[in-house]
């Protein structure tokens, strides 16, 4: 938080998931690493900084007057409340059961409700706008130039890449992507803006190890299982087709 919060904006979600990250590294406060300048972090994200009264609220402390039972007891523990909340941590006993339900609470009401509907629709629209201009595009380029339509698709999907790279290095296209989702993410925008995010992340590490060695880092797994697809694809259509 303390690196990029004069660049980026954090959003309060962002900054609440911080504060649950900062109350589990600390175990509560107890750790030597909730120091001055941790404390000073959490009334910056807007939280009150007094987080032993959480552990106590929400936790058994460990018992320590047998310190290789306690140790033992300490290890990893996992707790999952609903499918959706997990929580695990080395720094407790066992949770308090007095107040599991108050914590499950706690935690859904930190939870932002997406309304899936309208993520739908939105991406659906923007999505399908994408593509109707760039038949626009295309029409007016055969129409206009006299070039084939595989050029002219070719030039449109060329068009799209270069703008999304552009708008990514400028700095808005993320505000987008958050905005509208999947009816950016979809189209060859969205592989165009993992791979320029990416280059932009690590340049500062040097072209070999930073920029080359991550450049694909999030497109990775799209080229991967789309090669992959495309392979088995037209395996299929070789045996059964000829």
């Amino acid at each position: 938080y303390d690196l990029f919060k004069d660049i980026y904006n954090f959003t309060d979600e962002d900054k609440k998931v911080i504060y649950m990250g900062a109350l589990d590294d600390s175990a509560c406060g107890f750790s030597p690493r909730y120091n001055d300048k941790a404390k000073k972090q959490i009334l910056e994200l807007g939280f009150d900084n007094y987080l032993k009264d959480k552990f106590e609220d929400y936790y058994v402390p460990t018992d320590l007057s047998d310190l290789d039972l306690a140790f033992n007891k300490a290890r990893l523990k996992k707790y999952s409340f609903d499918d959706d909340i997990n929580f695990k941590s080395t720094g407790i006993e066992a949770f308090d059961d007095n107040h599991k339900e108050e914590y499950k609470n706690l935690v859904k009401s930190w939870q932002t409700k997406e309304p899936k509907l309208k993520n739908a629709v939105t991406s659906f629209l923007v999505g399908g706008g994408i593509g109707i201009l760039g038949q626009v595009v295309s029409k007016l380029l055969m129409i206009c130039f006299g070039i084939s339509q595989v050029i002219s698709y070719s030039i449109v999907c060329l068009l799209l890449i270069f703008l999304a790279s552009l708008f990514t290095g400028i700095g808005f296209f993320d505000d987008w992507v958050c905005k509208v989702k999947c009816g950016l993410i979809i189209p060859t925008t969205g592989f165009a803006h993992s791979m320029t995010s990416c280059a932009l992340e690590y340049k500062k590490d040097g072209l070999i190890t930073g920029v080359g060695a991550n450049f694909f880092k999030l497109a990775g797994s799209v080229l991967l299982y789309g090669i992959i697809s495309s392979f088995f694809l037209c395996l299929i259509k070789v045996v059964f087709y000829g």
